[in-house]
């Protein structure tokens, strides 16, 4: 797992002060291993946003040290299946930890125009108006 200080107050507080709210997409985003970190602090875990980062763009990050308004920008938000880390993964691996918790499968639209009509949660995702 990547050390930092995030961990590091993790590791030296106490579980019954220090929640987690586990982003998955975030995560992926600073280089993080998310299936590492749920089996690290499992018992903090409460609130978990299940969202996606594509590979590419990534990869761009790395190489060219970019802030994250510029990777997202160039579209580092990506929706499912496209991008990391699997949804189902992370899903087994929470599934695993046998705790109440609450999941959001987030999506975001960084890339929308401000007046964009967002989509009902229960619309088919193939209804979705496109990026701009």
């Amino acid at each position: 797992m990547s050390g930092g200080t995030a961990f590091g107050a993790l590791n030296e507080s106490d579980s019954c002060y220090t929640n987690l709210c586990l982003d998955t997409g975030h995560v992926a985003y600073g280089g993080g291993d998310n299936l590492d970190l749920i089996r690290s602090f499992g018992e903090r875990v409460g609130y978990v946003h299940i969202k996606q980062m594509g590979p590419a763009v990534l990869a761009q990050v790395t190489a060219e040290n970019l802030s994250f308004g510029e990777a997202v920008k160039r579209g580092v938000c990506v929706s499912p299946p496209a991008g990391v880390p699997k949804p189902a993964d992370v899903v087994a691996e929470l599934a695993a930890l046998d705790a109440e918790l609450f999941v959001i499968v987030e999506q975001d639209l960084y890339r929308a125009h401000p007046r964009c009509r967002c989509p009902s949660p229960s619309a088919p995702v193939s209804t979705w108006p496109a990026a701009a």
